[in-house]
């Protein structure tokens, strides 16, 4: 059976398999080169959140012993407890929002995959209604 253009039912078929293929190809190209992406910006920044903890932790030991030991003697080898705490403490949180601020600057999902796909869906919608 040969159609308008020319060409059979089976060669159109093969025609719209291979573009098919080719397609979702390659979407799970640009989808995958996205993840790798998005996997070495978390290589940079989960090290440097538990690194936030860990000093955090550390810090509110410290300060947990300056706090018993400034209210136990009073005297002044609790309050050098108490500024190494902070110190911990203040390198903590500037390590976190670091952290933070790589992770929310680069997101976690695949946004040009996304929008790529919401454009491949406007266009079949649009072809669709054409071709009715």
């Amino acid at each position: 059976m040969i159609n308008e253009n020319g060409k059979s039912l089976a060669a159109v078929i093969s025609e719209a398999k291979e573009d098919l293929i080719a397609f979702f190809d390659t979407r799970y190209r640009m989808l995958m080169s996205e993840v790798q992406q998005k996997l070495s910006a978390l290589k940079l920044s989960v090290p440097m959140l538990l690194m936030a903890a860990l000093l955090g932790w550390a810090g509110f030991m410290l300060l947990s012993i300056a706090l018993v030991a400034a209210i136990a003697s009073a005297i002044g080898w609790g309050w050098a407890f108490l500024i190494v705490g902070g110190v911990y403490l203040l390198t903590a949180g500037t390590m976190g929002f670091i952290a933070y601020r790589e992770l929310s600057q680069v997101g976690v999902a695949p946004k040009r995959t996304i929008n790529v796909l919401k454009q491949d869906k406007a266009w079949l919608t649009t072809e669709a209604r054409t071709q009715l």
